[in-house]
């Protein structure tokens, strides 16, 4: 079986959306890679992005890299992120979340997800000092952070006080 190489097109429904991608994945994807690049990209602001919740099915494999070159687009105007569950390296989501927290207006981001990743202290760390919306904060499982600190955070009184923690 040979697969099709055609260009990627934005899906129609995802185009009636404003500022919200909704990705219903449909099983005849041959590349993710295109997926990321074409449809996602065309929209000039994205407020929520929620690549844990499609990406997390065994029958649909996310990109292992690649994921800052979203946060770098949207740092602006995201203000939910979820990459519960993925296996992005720990230098990738460094320098994702390091766009969310010194990009231009970073006081957009509210909710940051990142369950079951590969965060370390060092690269959260900025996050938690310049983003002062930040009211949801999922650490979850996180492989790279001390004990006591993987937890889910519901508010800026509960997030604030992790910069002396991490080290």
């Amino acid at each position: 079986v040979r697969a099709q190489t055609k260009p990627c097109r934005p899906p129609r429904q995802a185009i009636n959306f404003d500022r919200y991608v909704v990705l219903s994945i449909l099983p005849h994807i041959y590349k993710i890679k295109c997926l990321i690049n074409t449809y996602a990209l065309w929209f000039a602001e994205l407020e929520c992005l929620y690549w844990g919740l499609y990406f997390s099915n065994d029958s649909i494999i996310s990109s292992k890299k690649g994921i800052h070159i979203l946060t770098k687009k949207w740092n602006r105007t995201l203000r939910e992120l979820d990459l519960s569950d993925q296996p992005f390296p720990g230098e990738d989501l460094g320098i994702a979340v390091g766009h969310l927290a010194f990009g231009v207006d970073c006081d957009v981001l509210r909710s940051l997800n990142l369950s079951g990743t590969k965060i370390t202290a060092s690269a959260l760390r900025p996050v938690i000092a310049h983003c002062s919306e930040l009211t949801y904060l999922n650490l979850t499982s996180c492989r790279y952070l001390p004990r006591g600190l993987k937890k889910v955070y519901r508010s800026q009184e509960d997030i604030k006080p992790l910069l002396d923690k991490l080290i």
